[in-house]
């Protein structure tokens, strides 16, 4: 693995993170989904495509699934 590789998976499990901490402040199911499966992307591949093709399947799901049903956890 290369370093910009390993920057690209440290950034996106960052962003992965702040989903579970926004998940946990707001007790909010589908960001704490979307953030266990952004911490756990990087790790599944190493293809940059893959990554970012990923991310955006996340962030857009959790945009449209979050817009449409407010469900609350704990």
């Amino acid at each position: 693995m290369d370093q910009s590789a390993l920057l690209w998976n440290i950034a996106l499990s960052v962003i992965g993170m702040a989903y579970l901490i926004y998940a946990r402040a707001q007790r909010r199911a589908i960001p704490l989904i979307s953030g266990l499966i952004l911490l756990v992307l990087p790790y599944l591949t190493d293809k940059g495509y893959l990554l970012f093709g990923g991310l955006a399947a996340v962030a857009a799901a959790s945009y449209l699934l979050s817009k449409y049903a407010n469900r609350k956890i704990f």
